[in-house]
């Protein structure tokens, strides 16, 4: 590590630990309806807007749906597939927390399916170390049922405030390079799915794997999943450390775990539960946590008696108040690299086990930690899976070529770019299909890509490079970008995807769930993403 490197290595550990010695008073965590977590919306609310008409929205009223449909709201089974069966053009929602176009309605008689109703957590099979959930459960109430019987699941996406249904059939993952734990998909061993002559088919995995790889990444093309049931463990104690980056340095590390081969990750892998790295892009530093599992036969309910919650400093020296003083507009010098000091902060402090902790109180504090760091302001979120062994020719790239300069990541990137990763997967449309991958999440100010044409531009620079040779990257089934991603580039990102086509005709053939999106009926797209 050169001599600069370490200057400013060292100069940020000593800011965060000013930092860290000036809060003083312990506060509670935010109301969520204070921040910019998802809202449900009036027309999303199922006890007004059963059976009425709307077109369907993201969290954040985004999304470019323009035919109206008719929203449901099932209490039942009988309910659902009545609703399903009498009408020729169907989508299933949960908690709105995406930003794909998959969700629109097409054509006449169309209905929009609230799952919300239909959130009863049935019991966990200690003998099968499953839990059996039905499909609007929030990943959240999910999690809290589960430590509170000393369980966890495998493995758990960053966000939690999604339905369980909705979270698997995007792949929606975590951090893990282990087999069978780096995706709620990964996890499922059944699937009650209602398909399109109102029927409901259930599958295993031992029984039907053929049907489970279509099946739990299904993107709501081939029916809507009303149960599920998930692998899970006993809750055990993990010990957590913080390690910082220059991006040389993070460079260095990738360049050397690619001569040692992908094997080098699965290796480091065994002995962790998971690696999560946020990338401070305008401070050119990364910064990640590395959990080592020390007993996985703990007493849960006394361990976790024994620990200190976990609770967001709101205390008015704390980096939660000047970070919000800072976005406000209140204080008078705060330029962008003030502001990623203070994500850098509250990640590390809020974001990661530090010390002994357990596995469910870890994954909770992550959900806290979003809510106060996401953009305040609507956004699109990008995500991109790209091969491990591309990954330093990928970010090499990117770091040097396509967005070297503090201006073009002033203006491009507000808040931090999260890395994980994920195991390889069976499923068709597993976003690690065919090998293990890194993947790099990004959330980018609305109101810049609409108005300013020159981020608008930098950023199409960016899509195209994660797209293109040097990453041979993939989009996320639940983000932005399918609307410019046409039918043969989406069988460039997925190999299996023909395969998968070919289930989702076959148990749906008159395209009761497909819609009319270029990924699925062919069709022109547009390439450009500027107004």
């Amino acid at each position: 590590r050169s001599t600069a490197d370490e200057a400013t290595v060292q100069g940020i550990a000593e800011f965060l630990h000013k930092l860290n010695q000036s809060a003083k008073e312990w506060g509670k965590i935010p109301n969520p309806s204070a921040t910019s977590s998802p809202s449900v919306k009036d027309v999303h609310d199922c006890d007004q807007a059963a059976q009425t008409v709307g077109v369907w929205q993201n969290f954040q009223g985004d999304t470019d749906c323009t035919v109206q449909s008719t929203f449901f709201c099932p209490r039942s089974e009988l309910e659902l597939r009545a609703i399903v069966e009498s009408h020729q053009d169907v989508r299933a929602t949960g908690l709105f927390h995406s930003w794909t176009p998959f969700t629109c309605t097409d054509g006449p008689k169309s209905a929009t399916i609230n799952m919300l109703r239909l959130n009863r957590i049935l019991g966990i099979d200690r003998a099968q170390g499953i839990v059996h959930v039905q499909g609007g459960v929030r990943t959240h109430a999910l999690m809290e049922y589960l430590a509170q019987h000393g369980y966890v699941l495998k493995g758990v996406p960053y966000w939690i405030e999604q339905s369980i249904a909705g979270a698997v059939a995007t792949s929606t993952h975590g951090s893990d390079l282990r087999s069978g734990r780096d995706s709620l998909s990964s996890m499922v061993k059944e699937m009650h799915i209602v398909l399109s002559n109102g029927s409901v088919a259930h599958f295993t995995r031992d029984r039907d794997p053929e049907a489970m790889r279509a099946t739990k990444v299904g993107v709501g093309k081939l029916g809507v999943t009303y149960q599920l049931s998930l692998e899970i463990e006993p809750d055990y104690r993990m010990r957590g450390s913080i390690r910082r980056w220059s991006e040389n340095r993070f460079l260095e590390w990738l360049s050397d775990a690619r001569g040692r081969g992908t094997n080098y990750f699965q290796d480091e892998a065994l002995r962790q539960t998971g690696l999560n790295i946020f990338w401070f892009p305008i401070m050119g530093m990364l910064s990640g946590n590395q959990h080592i599992i020390v007993d996985t036969a703990v007493d849960t309910a006394l361990f976790r008696a024994s620990m200190k919650p976990t609770v967001l400093d709101d205390g008015p020296n704390s980096a939660v108040h000047l970070l919000a003083q800072c976005e406000s507009g209140n204080v008078a010098d705060c330029p962008p690299g003030m502001r990623e000091l203070l994500d850098m902060y509250i990640f590390e402090r809020y974001s990661f086990c530090s010390g002994d902790c357990l596995a469910s109180a870890d994954m909770v504090t992550n959900h806290e930690a979003a809510r106060i760091t996401e953009p305040r302001g609507a956004y699109d979120q990008y995500e991109f899976a790209f091969p491990l062994q591309k990954a330093h020719e990928c970010l090499s790239t990117l770091m040097t070529d396509v967005v070297p300069g503090y201006e073009a990541r002033r203006r491009l990137f507000s808040t931090p770019i999260l890395m994980r990763f994920m195991a390889e997967t069976d499923s068709y449309l597993g976003l690690s299909e065919g090998g293990a991958r890194m993947l790099l999440n990004f959330n980018i100010d609305l109101a810049r890509r609409r108005h300013e044409v020159w981020e608008c531009r930098q950023w199409d620079d960016v899509v195209a490079h994660f797209l293109g040779h040097s990453c041979a990257g993939r989009h996320h089934w639940g983000k932005t970008g399918w609307e410019h991603v046409s039918a043969e580039d989406a069988h460039a990102m997925f190999p299996q995807l023909g395969l998968f086509k070919k289930v989702m005709h076959a148990w749906d053939p008159t395209g009761k769930f497909r819609g009319s999106q270029p990924v699925w009926a062919g069709g022109a797209v547009r390439r450009g993403r500027c107004e």
